[in-house]
């Protein structure tokens, strides 16, 4: 029985070392077998060199398809880091910009000592026009209660007028700004022995971002380019913060009075950080 094995690897051996014969003498120049096999190759040299084709085009396919990957991914990356160098660039602006303004704001504090100013950042305005109502990041828990009889000023990192804080929760509070319709304040002319006059927001004005002055005796002696700053009257507002500048001045209806309308000293659409006076 073991003469059996032996003969099966003794055919295997011969059969193998003859086809590698054969091979090798049909690529022997005018060899017998070359020329046998010659009718065989031009049969099957075509499929071979079509199967040869296919190959490098399949090969080629894929390194094009790998590549294309490679690229792809490559651009995700280069987007994903654009993305991120830019936000965090908007951030440092914003952080800048933030940093000027509570820097320009530390003069607030030596212009109404008695006060405490707490320094904030307009969270979100309400649906519609940018001078409606806003909501700024200050409320109850940084002593802003507001009652019938409170409220308090705001005004920008110029001490310019903004508004006046209309309600407030724990965490935020509501700001009326000088534009709105509901807004009145006293105020006076600018200097030592300044008239006294109203302003107060108007709906016909709001739209093109002034206000309304009225009440000015007719010997005022009021002119355009004159500067509008609060009276102090009513409590809410410290005497001496810029409203704004008179633009145009007209009789009043009942022709006792003049009326002026007056662009505010505060520059709603760039602002973005608040403070409010907060007073004994």
């Amino acid at each position: 029985m073991a003469e059996k094995p032996r003969i099966k690897i003794f055919v295997i051996v011969i059969t193998t070392l003859a086809l590698i014969a054969l091979i090798v003498l049909t690529l022997v120049p005018n060899s017998p077998l070359m020329h046998l096999t010659s009718p065989l190759g031009r049969v099957f040299n075509p499929i071979v060199r079509l199967g040869q084709e296919v190959t490098h085009a399949v090969s080629g396919w894929l390194s094009t398809l790998t590549e294309s990957d490679r690229i792809r991914n490559e651009n995700e990356a280069l987007r994903a880091e654009n993305a991120r160098l830019q936000n965090e660039l908007a951030q440092s602006e914003d952080a800048a910009k933030q940093f000027e303004e509570l820097k320009d704001a530390l003069g607030l504090i030596s212009l109404f000592p008695d006060m405490e100013v707490r320094g904030g950042y307009i969270m979100n305005r309400a649906i519609g026009e940018w001078y409606d109502v806003f909501r700024i990041n200050l409320g109850q828990k940084d002593g802003l209660i507001i009652d019938a009889e409170r409220s308090y000023a705001v005004v920008d990192a110029n001490s310019n007028l903004v508004g006046r804080v209309l309600a407030s929760d724990l965490d935020s509070a509501k700001v009326l700004p000088i534009v709105h319709e509901g807004f009145v304040a006293g105020a006076r002319m600018q200097g030592s022995h300044g008239v006294a006059l109203r302003i107060r927001g108007d709906i016909s004005l709001k739209d093109d971002n002034l206000v309304y002055a009225d009440r000015i005796p007719l010997d005022a002696g009021i002119s355009v380019g004159d500067r509008i700053v609060t009276s102090g009257a009513g409590g809410v507002f410290p005497e001496g913060l810029p409203i704004g500048t008179i633009t145009e001045i007209r009789l009043a209806d009942d022709s006792r009075s003049l009326e002026a309308t007056v662009v505010p000293a505060t520059s709603f659409d760039r602002l973005t950080a608040v403070f409010v006076l907060v007073g004994e």
